[in-house]
């Protein structure tokens, strides 16, 4: 429901992995995450390959460049190694939040199943 309103807020880089996921598969890995949910099976995931996307477009980017200063190089790619981090801090700030930790315990417990998760999303997905 009020998620949506944090999406270009609080969980900014979260929710900037649409380019590698659906928002639908966002959704759900963050509110079973926020439910208890493994973090290897939630954000994790959104994280590490959100990284290893804008590290290979880093890559691209520098290889089209080749006059780039080195100096710049080393910033861009660090920039981008920075990317699961920061998505994981943000994630863990936004759920450490009272409000949320009072949703969470209103969640019911099967939210933050593993398989449950892989269900929704493949019946997202088709």
């Amino acid at each position: 429901a009020g998620l949506a309103a944090h999406e270009t807020g609080r969980l900014k880089n979260y929710f900037s992995a649409r380019a590698q996921f659906q928002k639908y598969e966002l959704r759900c890995r963050f509110i079973a995450f926020i439910a208890g949910a493994a973090f290897a099976d939630t954000v994790e995931v959104v994280a590490r390959r959100r990284q290893r996307d804008v590290c290979a477009r880093t890559e691209q980017n520098i290889t089209k460049n080749p006059r780039m200063p080195e100096h710049r190089q080393e910033a861009l790619r660090a920039e981008a190694e920075s990317v699961a981090e920061e998505i994981t801090d943000e994630v863990m700030r936004f759920r450490q939040d009272a409000q949320m930790e009072k949703l969470a315990s209103q969640l019911p417990l099967w939210v933050a199943q593993k398989d449950v998760l892989e269900v929704e999303l493949k019946d997202g997905s088709t």
